[in-house]
């Protein structure tokens, strides 16, 4: 049986070569030698659009070579059976490219034309132009509709016959959005360099030439060469002379229209003349890990396998399962539009850069039918680093598992549902995240890593208020156990160190150099006269973090020095401010600042009345460098020290039920603690005071000294009144050295029966 359809999935996501090197995409056959028929280099993308365009529904696209597909979001379904398919995303827009047109992209084709996500938002009745070079021409010069061109270009895409055509461009239609940029492409210029041609002969499981995917990068520089390309038993490519690793998904047809994929890799290989590279996956064992049979199974597993290519540079090509056809499920909802079982062949080792294997498995409950997981979740992770093992087929009792157990509020006023998301992470740059749908209240789930001293993990659980708290690094180990609790009390700025990919992300920002996962920014540090902040809010427990959505949420800041007004968000044309990258203006002389952020729930679920106000005031001058933890950095420069600010956190215990409520009319214990920022010294001679209101801050108890408790926790015992309403806490603290905080929070808990 031929298979009919290879779905080949994000370029741009497969060839995030670290995150700054550019991609690259050819057709089967295509050539790396410039000029002509050179592949297309598709270079960084662009930064976020401030505002992204509004999602439309699921949408049907025919494209300029006739094929159709099904946009829903980023999500792209062919609708016919064709051609290979290669998909990237760019500017946040979805690009689907039937191969065939892949060797017409930036000379004969406007890249645009593919740009799904656009012909949805516009729908799919787009101006078309055609230029023509001479009266030969196979179709005629002038403007029609996408539609309605369709029918004429496309088969002469397919059949290679456009001599004649000089350039087919999108044009914009009136009363729709601009077009979008488009995407930058360039052929590589070659100047100096050698080329060799590079074969690739494939071999299925069963002995026959192989369809499949193949990712050709040089390893020396994988900006010369890194090729994503279709593969029908063969593919050859012209590309400079050089060290290059060659990984391949490879197909091999079953029953009913089923098939499976293969990963088969030489990951170093010698290019310095014509050189043919055999992969067969006749050798591939299984990758099926299982559970127990006594332990608790859910309905529905999910298998991925990838690897990660680190050249000589530290530039990384990460073949991810997702993206790279290598992820199947069990059952699957659509058989046949993904591999129904996964294989891989052992690999060789690498003496030049890194080169290591990726697999992960989940098993949950059908997240089809919508509802929320009841029963336990596993996330099995499998890293072998070095090279490609010949499968994975283990069988995992309850000892060899970390139970992780979570326990999920929601706030006053807000739905009782969220999601817990498990971030597994490697050194060399991998990360697979697996999400599911929970209700509030304590649950349980199980981890897994064949390498416990590799595997770094997170956990994020994102309440239906709108706010995404996540854990820091986590270990599992076999036998072990992790608890965490996750919105209890009120939201408080966070004193955390967040990694600088999370910032990254958050911001839909890129590095302009390659970032470990586990790199984080110093929240408030002081560098010669210059103070950034990467400020979050948090929960009850002090290692926790929440990025700032200040689009839901009204976030102001307000900076004095020596009582004089510095810097202050309130004349931004937004209202709102998020607290990351902000500088602060210092003064060279010893000084006293305050800073002031107020945040309150906005737009988000929940109660519309909650706020916060946290009033910090501290002394700073230039100081020597704070000793911060390995990892942690100091902006503007991070290749230099900087100084923590002697800022006080306060984060809370409350002992409430899972909506955050509290009985009237019973006594009641307000427990907090209060610490420097993460990575600072400890902070000594604390003190606090806690001042409580029932009508909404309108009046306060006189403050009462807060009995210390040690290791800078301190508790209240207070009386609530007999009628429900909502607690408002006001907790002011210092420490030995002068430093202040007030902390205002409205609406911090609510009183019900």
């Amino acid at each position: 049986m031929r298979l009919s359809r290879l779905l080949v999935a994000s370029a741009a996501a497969i060839v995030a070569v670290g995150v700054t090197v550019s991609g690259v995409v050819s057709a089967t056959g295509g050539t790396a030698a410039p000029p002509a028929g050179a592949p297309i280099h598709v270079v960084d993308p662009p930064a976020a659009p401030a505002a992204a365009p509004a999602p439309v529904a699921p949408t049907e696209v025919t494209l300029v070579t006739g094929d159709r597909v099904r946009v829903d979001g980023q999500t792209v379904t062919p609708l016919n059976a064709g051609p290979p398919m290669v998909r990237f995303t760019w500017g946040g827009d979805a690009y689907a490219v039937p191969a065939a047109a892949v060797q017409y992209l930036g000379s004969t084709l406007d890249v645009r034309l593919f740009d799904v996500s656009y012909l949805a938002r516009t729908g799919g009745s787009v101006p078309v132009t055609v230029q023509t070079t001479g009266t030969a021409a196979p179709l005629a010069a002038g403007t029609s509709t996408l539609s309605a061109t369709a029918h004429r270009i496309g088969s002469k895409i397919k059949s290679g016959k456009l001599t004649g055509v000089k350039k087919i461009r999108l044009a914009h239609k009136a009363g729709t959005a601009a077009l979008p940029a488009a995407p930058a492409v360039a052929a590589p210029t070659g100047s100096g360099l050698a080329y060799e041609t590079l074969t690739v002969d494939a071999v299925d499981r069963n002995g026959a030439a192989a369809q499949g995917v193949v990712l050709v990068q040089n390893v020396d520089d994988s900006s010369l060469a890194l090729i994503l390309s279709a593969i029908d038993g063969s593919a050859s490519f012209s590309v400079p002379e050089g060290t290059y690793s060659v990984v391949a998904d490879l197909l091999t047809p079953g029953d009913n229209s089923t098939w499976d994929g293969a990963l088969v890799a030489e990951p170093q290989v010698s290019v310095t003349r014509d050189r043919t590279v055999n992969l067969d996956a006749r050798p591939a064992k299984p990758y099926r890990p299982a559970l127990d049979p006594s332990l608790t199974t859910p309905d529905t597993q999910v298998d991925e396998i990838g690897v990660t290519r680190t050249g000589v540079h530290g530039d990384a090509a990460t073949a991810s399962g997702a993206y790279f056809g290598l992820l199947s499920l069990t059952p699957d909802p659509i058989p046949g539009f993904r591999p129904s079982a996964l294989y891989s062949a052992q690999s060789g080792t690498v003496t030049e850069g890194s080169f290591d294997f990726d697999a992960v498995t989940q098993l949950m409950d059908s997240p089809w039918s919508g509802a929320m997981q009841s029963g336990p979740s596993y996330l099995l992770s499998f890293p072998h680093a070095g090279s490609v093992p010949a499968g994975v087929n283990t069988t995992l009792s309850a000892t060899d598992l970390t139970t992780v157990d979570d326990d999920l509020y929601s706030q006053p006023g807000a739905a009782p549902d969220g999601y817990l998301e498990f971030t597994v992470s490697e050194p060399w740059g991998y990360s697979a995240k697996r999400n599911i749908a929970v209700a509030t209240g304590d649950r349980t789930d199980f981890w897994y890593t064949s390498a416990p001293d590799v595997d770094r993990w997170r956990i994020r659980a994102d309440s239906s208020d709108n706010f995404s708290r996540q854990s820091t690094f986590l270990t599992a180990r076999h036998g072990g156990h992790i608890h965490q609790s996750w919105n209890v009390g009120p939201l408080v700025p966070s004193p955390v160190a967040q990694t600088v990919q999370s910032l990254l992300d958050f911001n839909g920002d890129s590095p302009s150099t390659p970032v470990s996962p586990y790199t984080t920014m110093c929240p408030a540090c002081r560098q010669d006269d210059n103070v950034t902040l990467f400020l979050a809010f948090g929960d009850s427990d002090p290692t926790h973090s929440s990025p700032v959505p200040e689009y839901l949420a009204p976030s102001r800041i307000r900076f004095t020095r020596n009582g004089t007004l510095a810097w202050s968000s309130d004349h931004l044309s937004t209202g709102s401010v998020k607290p990351y990258s902000i500088p602060l203006p210092m003064l060279h002389q010893p000084a006293n600042y305050t800073l002031d952020w107020t945040i309150g729930n906005g737009t988000g679920s929940g109660d519309p009345a909650a706020t916060t106000d946290t009033h910090w005031a501290f002394t700073s001058k230039p100081d020597a460098v704070t000793d911060l933890p390995a990892g942690e950095q100091c902006a503007p420069d991070a290749n230099r020290g900087c100084a923590a600010l002697p800022l006080l956190f306060i984060n809370y215990q409350l002992a409430l039920n899972h909506q955050s409520q509290a009985a009237p009319g019973t006594p009641f214990t307000v427990s907090f603690s209060v610490k420097h920022q993460q990575g600072a010294p400890a902070a000594t001679g604390l003190g606090a005071t806690v001042s409580v209101s029932y009508d909404d801050g309108k009046t306060w108890s006189d403050p009462k000294g807060a009995q210390a408790d040690g290791g800078g926790k301190f508790s209240l015992a207070i009386q609530h009144p007999d009628s429900p309403g909502y607690v408002s806490l006001r907790v002011d603290a210092h420490d030995g050295a002068g430093n202040t905080v007030r902390q205002t929070v409205i609406h911090a808990y609510q009183l019900a029966s």
